[in-house]
């Protein structure tokens, strides 16, 4: 299958799930009807990766790496589901989220929140401009692919809210009553550790 790609704002891309060839396509090929997915990160980086979950998945991949950016590739492509970073220079992911909330056609648009920001403020910061969903990097490949899936095909996905981070980063579970030991995961390399 023949990727597609065409330039959109200040370096922002469209591919299709087969890549994005130098010199790009039209949006008219065989890959217009597939879902499509906006990655917009700051971190080149990241927004390979994440592309490359979404088009493993079979997703058209639009790209931006900023804010401006990724507003116009909204604006043009109308995206399924919006993958968006917090922390970004100029205009930063809860601006965009704001933006996209207000935009006529994109309202109902799931937007999952990517961040290095795993304090309670940030979540909920983010959870109060209606992210549909928020994930702490670094993100598993695995659970990115899971919360795609979440998102995509509900008829009513937008309504979803729920939190991830990875696991060596997870909140703390509630304290075991006083009498019971510390409990640890078995076999996690941990032994001999102190």
């Amino acid at each position: 299958m023949g990727g597609v790609s065409e330039r959109g704002a200040a370096g922002a891309t469209a591919a299709g799930a087969g890549g994005a060839p130098p010199g790009g396509a039209s949006a008219d090929d065989s890959t217009g009807a597939a879902r499509k997915i906006l990655v917009v990160d700051d971190s080149a980086m990241i927004r390979r990766l994440v592309v490359s979950v979404v088009q493993q998945l079979g997703y058209r991949a639009l790209e931006a790496p900023d804010g401006a950016s990724a507003l116009a590739l909204a604006r043009q492509f109308h995206p399924d589901l919006v993958i968006l970073d917090v922390k970004m220079p100029d205009m930063d992911g809860l601006e965009v989220l704001r933006a996209i909330r207000r935009e006529a056609g994109l309202t109902k648009t799931p937007v999952l929140m990517l961040s290095t920001e795993s304090d309670r403020d940030a979540i909920t910061r983010a959870l109060s401009c209606r992210a549909s969903e928020y994930l702490v990097k670094p993100v598993g490949v695995t659970e990115l692919k899971r919360r795609i899936a979440r998102l995509l095909p509900g008829d009513d996905a937008s309504d979803i809210t729920t939190v991830a981070t990875p696991a060596r980063r997870t909140a703390t579970p509630p304290a075991p009553a006083p009498t019971a030991g510390p409990l640890r995961p078995a076999n996690q390399g941990e032994a001999g550790r102190s």
